[in-house]
């Protein structure tokens, strides 16, 4: 028997060009684009994707103003950490005012009151 290492009769190819893998391998690939090709079409061309598409461009999907101020605090925050108890207490500031601002409902004064005497 011959030795393996010196025969090339047994050693595998090192190319596949040439072989019956590399048609193969060719039709692998051009299936797999088709069938994305085709499902790409499918999503294109469907409802979802088009009322998608128009409520991106109405602006259904940017940031709040409340939310950009709030990124911008927190960036500050991180970038200068004495800021960061400037903003917390600017927060609760806001939210205090906020709170006093809204209509007390009816049964209020009888809850949190003080009894009269």
């Amino acid at each position: 028997m011959e030795d393996r290492r010196i025969s090339e009769k047994f050693r595998k190819p090192r190319r596949s060009k040439g072989t019956p893998f590399h048609l193969q391998r060719n039709y692998y690939t051009l299936g797999i684009f088709g069938v994305s090709a085709i499902f790409l079409a499918l999503y294109e061309f469907s409802f979802a994707s088009t009322h998608l598409r128009k409520k991106q461009l109405e602006g259904a999907f940017n940031n709040s103003e409340e939310y950009n101020s709030a990124k911008e605090q927190y960036q500050l925050a991180r970038s200068e950490p004495s800021m960061e108890s400037v903003i917390v207490r600017a927060r609760e500031r806001i939210l205090k005012k906020d709170e006093e601002s809204q209509p007390k409902p009816w049964y209020h004064k009888y809850v949190y009151g003080e009894p009269e005497i």
